[in-house]
């Protein structure tokens, strides 16, 4: 508050200005401030006498203030000017605010600071307190304190700032800021420095806890009250995170690589249930138990089949016999057609590769276990390259037709040596066609190759299925026979893909007849049917039968809707994944501001 002379001042600067009626309200107020007669020096004396008489006698006109200086006045204020103006509250408001959220940070980021020294000090105050009430510590014996504790660290910034870090707002506002400010340094160790997380982890535990101490203060339990509330605060964003996520996405959250695969699934044409899609055993089981779902397990088996079958250009829903056999009928005659009247002159990279493939052979496999094609077509094909002379097209094809065999063989190294030939044996076909100059040839060998190996892989893994539907497990198995590195490495083409997907993603539909069916179709899985009845029966023996028939159809019902485009779009998506509330991370962020209390309650007094 400014003195009587300093206004006397301000009011004689006004004077000089020409604001006559400025100085005269200044007048007034410095008179009103000044003490009792007796206490008035001279120079004040004299000062008010020659203002009175300037501003009673003004010799200069009042000047107008400017429409500037009246905002200004509005919206700042002058402090010296007696008037509590709306810009002064303003002002105070927004610096009491500042200082209070600039103090509470501080105290924040020497709490997370001294954490460590803290959690020592808590332990050493249970230590303590435990030790105190058995007699195993002596009473008069303090312990120790550490000089890093968020305490200790806080009273040290205290001291070094004169007491600015311990300011405490003093308005509702100042004191929200206050209580934020104190939060934000543990949201940002615990959550990070995103905004969305220090509004999460850091301004909403901070307003809920000062909004539950300024609601229980003077009760005695504020601090509870506030360490509750911040509590709440921590874990409540997630809550409803949660909730809302689950609302959206019901089965959200689901393994990324699942959705991949099921993605693989989609491609190839391969129907799959929400419960195979986001891998929910309990919505697999619920589903099989629908004819909807049953329906679906043989659609889905008749569309994996279809799917593995173009792979190798078989235009058919089931691998019988009679497809298959068709399939090795077509494409062996494109190797006929594109061979036919054609030259195959080895090189010296096919004779090399052939060796490769030997060799490895030799290594792996007893000399006794080994198919004699393999080390042969090296033999022929040597002979040939060192003669200079072309390799017959029917001698060509004998070789693939064998080797072809042999990829299929349960032993390991026969198959890897016979893959290895067998890819010499094609490139020399297909450097013939290209010097031969059929580009067209080129291509159609390259299409017939990969369908003949995956109809080897179809073939191999249909010999078990005599409904001619592929087991995705056994059409995966008999893809790594033919080569375990390439399926691996997911090199093994869309044959591999689907191979894998479907032995990952397609999960069995349980049925009425599982253990879970037959659970169902208990008396507890008949409860909505007793319910029906026990409802109809209040109309008479006939209203008993229409409830105990409504009560059965509920369940049929219910699947339906369960099974319905609409409802099965529902259940999978993955708009709003399932977000896993971590209450852990909350509560840390919501209880560093009261590490201290915690070790001062505990804390043995004498």
């Amino acid at each position: 508050m400014a003195t009587p002379e300093e206004i006397l001042s301000k009011a004689k600067q006004l004077y000089d200005a020409g604001d006559a009626e400025g100085a005269k309200r200044l007048a007034q107020i410095a008179k009103s401030r000044m003490a009792a007669p007796q206490g008035k020096t001279d120079a004040m004396s004299k000062g008010m006498a020659e203002l009175s008489g300037m501003t009673q006698n003004p010799t200069v006109s009042p000047k107008e203030r400017t429409t500037g200086q009246a905002i200004y006045d509005n919206l700042i204020g002058d402090p010296n000017d007696g008037v509590d103006s709306y810009g002064e509250r303003l002002g105070r408001g927004v610096n009491d605010v500042a200082k209070a959220g600039a103090a509470g940070v501080a105290r924040g980021t020497a709490g997370l600071a001294g954490l460590p020294g803290t959690l020592d000090d808590l332990a050493q105050a249970g230590i303590m307190k435990a030790g105190k009430a058995t007699g195993i510590i002596p009473e008069d014996w303090q312990g120790r304190q550490s000089p890093l504790s968020g305490q200790a660290l806080t009273g040290a910034m205290s001291s070094a700032t004169g007491g600015a870090t311990d300011y405490r707002g003093k308005t509702t506002a100042g004191q929200y800021a206050g209580t934020i400010g104190e939060f934000l340094p543990g949201a940002a160790a615990f959550g990070g420095m995103s905004p969305g997380n220090l509004v999460k982890y850091g301004a909403v535990p901070a307003v809920t806890s000062e909004a539950a101490g300024q609601a229980a203060e003077g009760t005695g339990w504020e601090n509870t009250a506030r360490i509750a509330g911040a509590l709440a605060g921590g874990i409540l964003p997630d809550l409803l995170t949660k909730g809302a996520a689950r609302l959206i996405s019901p089965n959200g959250g689901a393994d990324p690589e699942r959705l991949k695969l099921a993605k693989v699934l989609d491609d190839f044409g391969v129907p799959i249930s929400a419960g195979q899609r986001v891998g929910n055993e309990a919505l697999r089981r619920k589903e099989g138990l629908t004819g909807a779902g049953a329906r679906l397990v043989g659609d889905q088996q008749e569309a994996f089949t279809s799917a593995a079958l173009k792979t190798a250009g078989i235009n058919a829903k089931r691998a019988t016999p009679e497809v298959l056999d068709e399939a090795a009928i077509r494409i062996g005659a494109v190797f006929d057609d594109v061979t036919r009247g054609l030259d195959v002159v080895p090189d010296s990279a096919a004779i090399t590769k052939l060796a490769g493939a030997v060799n490895e052979y030799k290594s792996l496999a007893p000399t006794g276990n080994q198919a004699p094609l393999v080390s042969n077509v090296l033999k022929e094909t040597t002979k040939f390259f060192r003669g200079g002379n072309p390799v017959p097209a029917a001698t060509v094809n004998t070789w693939r037709s064998g080797l072809s065999k042999l990829t299929t063989s349960a032993d390991a190294a026969t198959r890897e040596a016979a893959r290895l030939a067998l890819e010499a044996v094609d490139d020399m076909l297909e450097g013939a066609m290209k010097a031969a100059g059929q580009a067209d040839d080129v291509a159609r060998l390259a299409t017939a190759r990969s369908e003949w190996r995956n109809f080897l892989a179809i073939q191999k893994a249909a010999v078990r299925e005599g409904d001619g539907l592929l087991s995705p497990a056994r059409l995966r198995a008999a893809v790594i026979n033919q080569g375990a590195a390439a399926y691996a490495r997911g090199k093994r083409g869309d044959l591999g893909a689907l191979s894998r997907a479907g032995s990952e993603v397609m999960d069995a539909l349980p049925n009425s007849g599982t253990p879970a069916g037959l659970r169902a179709m208990m008396p507890g899985g008949s409860f909505p049917a007793v319910i029906g009845a026990g409802l109809g029966s209040l109309s008479g023996p006939g209203g008993a039968a229409l409830g105990t028939l409504a009560g059965l159809a509920l369940p049929g019902v219910s699947g339906a809707i369960r099974m319905s485009r609409p409802m099965q779009a529902y259940l999978a998506n993955q708009v709003a994944p399932n977000y896993l509330a971590n209450f852990e991370r909350g509560a840390a962020a919501a209880l560093l501001p009261f590490a201290g209390e915690a070790k001062n309650a505990l804390a043995v007094r004498p």
